[in-house]
């Protein structure tokens, strides 16, 4: 069945997906700690920045799991799922459910929201565009969105 084809990407997925949690919690515990280690006159902040990045070590490294994230998109997942689900096929729909969830409620550690979108205008409708930048087709001054509007309704 597919679903031999795609468990190891998921697996390591999902077990992605926990460490990279696991390190943000790591991470807000680690700057609490080196914020008060004056309260703590036994803290060793060697020995404890070495066990973080042995920690860090041993992670999946991101390319790993990017690459089965690309193999193994969250959508094919879910239809997977729904396809196990729908089948009756409790078996795989339990190997798949698990790891489904785990990916549901961290997408934005493995697909995360765009930050920023740079936009330049430019007056002269054959401009230079940089690199990086893409034309868009459509002319998104008010004014010509108001005509084009003014067209649709005649």
């Amino acid at each position: 069945m597919s679903i031999d084809l795609v468990k190891t990407d998921i697996d390591l997925i999902k077990q992605a997906l926990i460490q990279i949690h696991e390190k943000k919690k790591r991470d807000r515990e680690k700057k609490e700690a080196l914020a008060n280690r004056e309260a703590q006159p036994d803290f060793n902040v060697d020995e404890f920045l070495e066990r973080h990045k042995i920690l860090d070590q041993e992670m999946i490294k991101e390319k790993d799991w990017k690459f089965a994230s690309y193999n193994v998109p969250i959508e094919m997942h879910v239809e997977l799922l729904k396809m196990c689900f729908e089948c009756k096929l409790w078996a795989e729909f339990d190997l798949l459910l698990d790891p489904a969830l785990i990916r549901l409620k961290f997408r934005r550690y493995e697909v995360p929201y765009l930050a920023t979108v740079d936009v330049l205008m430019s007056a002269n409708k054959t401009a230079n565009i940089p690199n990086g930048f893409e034309k868009i087709a459509k002319d998104l001054n008010a004014a010509n969105l108001k005509i084009e509007l003014k067209k649709l309704r005649q």
